[in-house]
């Protein structure tokens, strides 16, 4: 599972940096599928660390730091939700002439 989060996640915050930096819209979809992929392998990973075969003895201080990991992706997933997360509203402007 780590193999997988690895080889997923890392080119994709290359390419994320660089497309939020720029504002470039073709990264809402990639955007989407790494929150709930994130969000999948995190909280597997964390009924593993307190159910699981290889339970954690200090699951409480665990708890607390893989806690934003599950969050981020979902603030994120909701800012990208819109068609154009970059795009801003032009306002309208007055054409009055002083």
């Amino acid at each position: 599972m780590t193999t997988i989060a690895v080889s997923y996640n890392l080119p994709f915050y290359f390419v994320a940096i660089y497309a939020y930096a720029r504002g470039i819209d073709a990264i809402r979809i990639p955007t989407l599928l790494w929150a709930v992929f994130l969000s999948t392998f995190l909280i597997a990973m964390i009924a593993e660390q307190k159910w699981g075969e290889y339970k954690s003895k200090a699951f409480d201080k665990l708890l607390v730091p893989y806690a934003i990991f599950v969050f981020v992706p979902w603030i994120v997933f909701a800012r990208v939700w819109s068609k154009h997360p970059f795009t801003t509203r032009a306002t309208p402007t007055s054409s009055k002439k002083d």
